[in-house]
């Protein structure tokens, strides 16, 4: 607890944004307007004494997948899904730096994302010292425990657990079937793995210094149902080591970037998150 103390946020120059906090519109509740708050200072802070982001990666991919939930929930107003979707563009654009070190071509930038959000709250709002540590001790709680209880956990399959745990609505097969309209969207896909050498044929082939590639059939797909998945070879080195053993099965947490999807591509994508046994 007292590590998640010691925390600092990142400084973007903003020019001409209001220094003050902002008053919040009676369209907003105030529940959304400090979850917002929130979770904006959650993807923008880092250690103060290791200098890393606060969220881990499976915990920015759970994060990017509770906003996007928030974002086509029926019960927000429309001006509440406009300030979540600012949120969940940062939480997006976030991931993007993390796994390939610039922005999501389709979306706005990280800069001008953190401009319209500070706009909008003002700089005061957003200040380190309104974090709330219970806000992200609850995020983890909710990452690592959100698995339901009682007899509908128990009817649940292990892959509908974990879409419900990580708030992800989005199946592969959703996604192969309608891959235009799903680009930068986290999606997860379950299946056995297998170290494959796909790069000439798939992405860019000047990823395979820092991604290894796995093939996956899908647990309820065929071989025609492959997907050639791409894993960030420092973050995912466990699960390299265990791949050059033979075959483990998995659940993972998938996106399509735009900036490198191709029309008529195959079924590629890059991991956020993955689960093994």
């Amino acid at each position: 607890m007292k590590k998640l103390i010691l925390l600092v946020l990142i400084v973007v120059t903003l020019g001409g944004c209001s220094e003050g906090a902002k008053e919040r519109p009676e369209e907003i509740s105030q529940d959304v307007w400090d979850a917002a708050i929130q979770y904006t200072l959650m993807i923008d802070m880092r250690d103060a004494e290791t200098g890393e982001n606060i969220l881990s990666l499976s915990e920015q991919a759970a994060l990017s997948g509770k906003l996007s939930a928030m974002r086509e929930s029926s019960k927000l107003s429309s001006e509440e899904k406009e300030i979540i979707g600012y949120v969940d563009d940062l939480a997006m654009q976030k991931l993007c730096q993390e796994l390939d070190g610039k922005d999501c071509a389709s979306r706005r930038s990280y800069k001008e994302t953190m401009k319209i959000i500070s706009t909008t709250f003002g700089n005061e709002a957003l200040h380190p010292k309104n974090f709330r540590v219970d806000s992200l001790v609850k995020l983890r709680q909710e990452t690592a425990e959100n698995q339901g209880s009682g007899e509908e956990t128990e009817s649940l399959t292990k892959v509908e657990k974990y879409m419900k745990s990580n708030n992800i609505s989005l199946t592969a097969k959703d996604v192969q079937f309608d891959m235009v309209n799903n680009l930068d969207k986290n999606f997860v896909l379950a299946g056995t793995a297998e170290l494959d050498d796909y790069y000439n044929y798939g992405f860019d082939s000047d990823m395979e210094a820092d991604y290894f590639c796995v093939r996956v059939t899908p647990e309820d797909g065929s071989y025609s149902d492959r997907w050639y998945l791409y894993f960030h070879r420092d973050s995912f080195n466990a699960l390299f080591e265990k791949l050059k053993q033979g075959n483990v099965n998995v659940i993972t947490t998938a996106v399509i970037p735009e900036f490198r999807f191709e029309k008529n591509q195959g079924l590629m994508a890059q991991v956020v998150r993955v689960e093994y046994y």
